[in-house]
């Protein structure tokens, strides 16, 4: 896997977590005011029990969101080749250790 592959991965990783972390926050948010009017619909209309709690979370924009940064990888795969990894990021070659590839003692 070339190194612009990977960079996709890292950061469709960063935004699955981010939509996750943002519909834990949803659910703090709303918790944290529970007879609130609009916080009382949502809660009522989001209840998920997940590992024996419950949560508010709003599963339909989390999924949606996890789709779009899935699809949006997948349709990006295909163009991170290796030449455009080369390009971008240079040939990353692991220099040998010490000055002429021996080991160096100690």
């Amino acid at each position: 896997m070339n190194d612009l592959r990977k960079t996709l991965l890292w950061l469709a990783t960063l935004c699955v977590l981010a939509i996750a972390v943002w519909g834990f926050q949803m659910d703090e948010t709303t918790a944290a005011r529970p007879f609130a009017p609009h916080n009382r619909a949502f809660r009522a209309e989001h209840r998920v029990v997940l590992f024996g709690h419950e949560f508010a979370l709003p599963l339909r924009g989390m999924v949606l969101g996890w789709t779009v940064v899935a699809l949006g990888t997948l349709l990006l795969w295909p163009l991170a080749t290796a030449q455009r990894s080369r390009r971008m990021f240079g040939k990353w070659s692991r220099p040998a250790p010490g000055i002429d590839g021996r080991k160096e003692e100690a």
